[in-house]
């Protein structure tokens, strides 16, 4: 089980009026259903095909008289009445306004409803600020629809039920919080670990500002006074937890450390300032030699220089530009371009000359291949939007077009289909999932105005004729700042800052399965994992099951090859993760192993796995794996089913001068931890909010849980006290009240009990979910509403509970899902079919199918 990110909250500063954000759309009940015999020669049942779109007509962010709603079908429509009574509002208070209608089009599978005087469709109540997610308007048909009112134009089909679909949103203008003003650049972070949301900009005139966030809402800033500031970045330098920050200004770069304690006033500490080689124009981080720190990349008019850390914070700017590195790059940003599990350059460019990517080795060495075409690409952004796993490129400037490529292999881009600016002038640009359908939909400032694009999720983009905001904006960031699980955004210009709250469209608790369930492999499982071992950018299954490991290729749609099988002699697997060991940019498989055999094998990038390291007689219960100490490759933990000693392996990382190019190392022996009993279950996570990575192991017997706390280097100490003695039989490990300190929910004999965190390794009991007995424990946001759910299987029963997170944290309502499935033993979350959405495998402790149920 992966924690969940850190989620910060913010409060607002002031109450949000009755605003329009967004429309669940649905059908509910009608009288005027079509006449069964027949079926085929009526066609199809009419249903909206994708999200519907909210036309904002005169872009002022509000719902008034003449925007339109656009529900496009799946077949050609008939209107046959102006008058929307087909259709109904069951929340109290909504209305389309005075004088709405409907008509036909624009397109043939499209109705539009026109809006009326003073319509009010509101998302989550009259006050923002008091209203809890999920309680969207609706639109549904009438009790009453008059006949023939919407109609399949070819067949005379009339309307009936159909399932429920989204709106596109919009976003709407919240108060300016307080305290904030305009810059130049700036990155949101949490500069004191105390949850909420701080920002570090760069000025444009005088130097840093820094803006910590305050419970009550709003900022108290802090100015110092650099120079002429142009760009500012944030990371971990000094490697010690916190982040620190880098001010780019005309003549130096400025060092800024972060002494910070968690939770108390930011601190900064001047660490120098070093002389920039040539005149730049951006910067990035990255670990360009392989070393455990972060190097820093800048982007001059001479060209790329690498600008290395000596691991204490001391940067040397001295040295010669990459060689045929771009020169006057626009933007510059470090991404895993290739995919290869090392940190690239991209360069983008406004001169004339095409954009480029510098391919690292992770040992300081860069090879550059230019993409592209020669336009102005100062604007950039870089994700997978087609969901094959590989990162496509949205590129824009002062030019009338934005241009969107995809990646088709190997660096090879195909041009899709872009868009077209009004004005020629792009200032800003991003992308964030608007609608929460799990696919990335792109905004850009066009002129100043915000404008939105839905996401097809094969990288094309649909206008939905809102726009936002007046203004020179020049940068915007997508977070969630109001807690509310959607995306906002915060965006700056010359003059002032503006916040604009996201409609928060998408389903609330509620999961709906297609049936019937598929078959995937047989049992008996004892454990399982899922991810991208083929390379192909699906999500494969990974399956211990008697004697063998089974990789189950997916194939596409949900659909799984026949397993590839490895064998483990007379030994069983009871634990699987997948980590890239080898740091070859692929997933290779650690297994906690009961008997004697390898517990590691290495991906060849196709899903082959070969066994790494000695076949051992081994007594091991479960694994986890992390960066434990300074240098961020990824280490084992082993716990033991008996009294022996738990186990780490170091990983050693690259070696960058072997015969052939850089070369894995492999993994030390394993050494021994403290043992105070067997373990039932093992978790790494922040657990003190220090910046490394603890191990928390679950323990029966009515032996307490035990928490050892990480020094930063490797190092465990126990933390006695910190658990009750109980029967453990899983953990897990998230933070579920939202406070930035991850919280542990234990399933056990004496019931499914959620622990808070209280800083520093403290922990104090908080709601026990069910006095049930539990066999296996998880926590995940599986509705989107940006809360933990909690998910335990009971073994008796055979049924896997859900319960869905409240905003008080504790789960204090009952369990509001359920399903159950003969012999039961475990269950992972996957997005099975690629659309999204997670779909839930079953696996059985017998040797009867496994089930694989898709979500819809």
């Amino acid at each position: 089980m992966t924690p969940l990110p850190e989620h910060s909250s913010r409060g607002q500063s002031a109450p949000l009026q009755a605003l329009w954000l967004g429309l669940l759309i649905g059908v509910g009940a009608c009288n005027h259903a079509p006449d069964p015999e027949g079926e085929t020669a009526l066609g199809p049942p009419l249903a909206v095909s994708g999200a519907a779109r909210y036309r904002d007509l005169n872009t002022n962010g509000q719902a008034d008289a003449g925007d339109e709603v656009i529900l496009t079908f799946n077949v050609p429509l008939m209107v046959n009445s102006s008058d929307p009574a087909a259709l109904a509002l069951p929340v109290p208070g909504d209305g389309l306004g005075q004088g709405a209608s409907m008509v036909a089009g624009p397109g043939k599978n499209d109705l539009t409803l026109i809006l009326g005087a003073n319509p009010v469709l509101r998302a989550r109540g009259v006050d923002l600020t008091a209203s809890l997610p999920g309680s969207s308007s609706r639109l549904e048909t009438a009790e009453d629809i008059p006949a023939d009112a919407i109609q399949n134009l070819n067949t005379g089909r009339d309307l009936g039920p159909m399932p429920a679909v989204d709106l596109a949103p919009v976003h709407l203008q919240a108060p300016k919080p307080e305290g904030l003003y305009s810059s130049a650049h700036f990155i949101l972070t949490d500069l004191n670990r105390d949850g909420m949301q701080d920002i570090a900009a760069a000025d444009g005139f005088e130097g840093l500002d820094i803006y910590q966030g305050l419970p009550q809402g709003g900022f108290q800033r802090q100015e110092m006074f650099l120079g002429s500031s142009r760009r500012v970045a944030v990371g971990d330098i000094l490697g010690q937890g916190n982040p620190d920050i880098l001010i780019l200004t005309d003549l130096n770069l400025h060092l800024l450390y972060n002494n910070s304690s968690a939770g108390g006033p930011i601190q900064l500490k001047q660490g120098g300032a070093f002389p920039v080689p040539s005149p730049a124009t951006d910067l990035a981080l990255l670990d360009a030699d392989g070393d455990g720190d972060l190097d820093v990349a800048l982007s001059t008019q001479a060209g790329i220089f690498i600008i290395r850390n000596d691991g204490g914070g001391a940067l040397n700017p001295s040295g010669q530009p990459l060689e045929e590195s771009r020169t006057w790059g626009s933007s510059l940003i470090a991404r895993d371009i290739n995919l290869d599990g090392v940190v690239d350059l991209f360069v983008s460019t406004a001169t004339g000359t095409p954009d480029q990517v510098l391919l690292a080795d992770g040992c300081g060495n860069f090879v550059p291949k230019s993409l592209f075409d020669t336009g102005d690409h100062r604007r950039v952004q870089i994700a997978d939007l087609d969901g094959d796993g590989r990162l496509d490129f949205v590129l824009a400037g002062e030019q009338s077009q934005v241009q969107v490529f995809r990646d088709a292999g190997n660096l090879s881009y195909q041009e899709l289909p872009g868009l077209t600016s009004a004005t020629g002038r792009v200032s800003c640009i991003g992308l964030l999932d608007i609608d929460l359908d799990g696919r990335l939909d792109l905004m850009y400032c066009d002129g100043g105005i915000l404008r939105s694009f839905l996401g097809d999720g094969a990288g094309g983009f649909q206008d939905l004729k809102s726009g936002l905001g007046s203004g020179n904006l020049h940068q915007m960031v997508a977070t969630d700042w109001d807690a509310d699980g959607d995306a906002d955004l915060l965006s700056t210009s010359t003059t002032a800052a503006q916040l604009w709250l996201g409609s928060g469209a998408g389903a609330f608790g509620s999961l709906n399965f297609a049936t019937p369930p598929l078959a995937l492999g047989l049992g008996p499982v004892a454990a399982q994992t899922s991810g991208d071992l083929t390379g192909d950018g699906r999500t494969d299954v990974l399956v211990a099951r008697n004697n063998t490991l089974e990789m189950h290729a997916n194939t596409g749609a949900g659909t799984f090859a026949s397993p590839k099988v490895v064998s483990l002699g007379s030994a069983v697997a009871r634990d699987l993760i997948l980590v890239d060991l080898d740091l070859d940019g692929d997933l290779d498989v650690a297994a906690a192993i009961e008997g004697t055999a390898p517990h590691t094998w290495l991906n060849n990038g196709w899903g082959i796995l070969i066994p790494e390291g000695p076949s051992l007689a081994r007594l091991e219960q479960c694994v986890a794996a992390g960066p434990l100490n300074s240098d961020a490759y990824p280490e084992l933990v082993f716990a033991v089913s008996d009294g022996s000693a738990h186990l780490i392996e170091l990983n050693l990382g690259l070696d960058c001068w072997a015969q052939g190019g850089p070369g894995w190392r492999g993994m030390t022996a394993a050494m021994a931890l403290p043992n105070s009993g067997p373990a039932s279950a093992l978790h790494l996570g922040d657990v003190d909010r220090d910046g490394d990575l603890d191990l928390l192991l679950g323990r029966g017997l009515n032996q307490p849980d035990e928490l050892l706390l990480n020094n930063g280097y490797g190092g465990f100490s126990p933390m006695n006290g910190t658990f009750p003695p109980g029967t453990t039989a899983d953990l897990a490990l998230a933070d579920v009240n939202q406070d930035g300190a991850p919280d542990v929910l234990v399933a056990s004999a004496d019931g499914l009990l959620l622990f808070t965190n209280e800083g520093s390794g403290t922990f104090a009991y908080a709601n026990t979910l069910d006095l049930t007995s539990f066999a296996r424990a998880d926590l995940l946001d599986l509705n989107g509403d940006g809360w933990c759910d909690a998910l335990a299987i009971d073994p008796l029963t055979d049924t896997l509970q859900v319960w869905f997170g409240t905003p008080d944290g504790v789960f204090s309502q009952a369990a509001s899902w359920s399903t159950t499935l003969t012999g039961l033993s475990t269950s992972e979350w996957l997005d099975a079919d690629g659309d999204g959405g997670l779909d839930l495998f079953l696996g059985v402790d017998d040797a009867s199918a496994n089930q694989l149920l898709l979500t819809y």
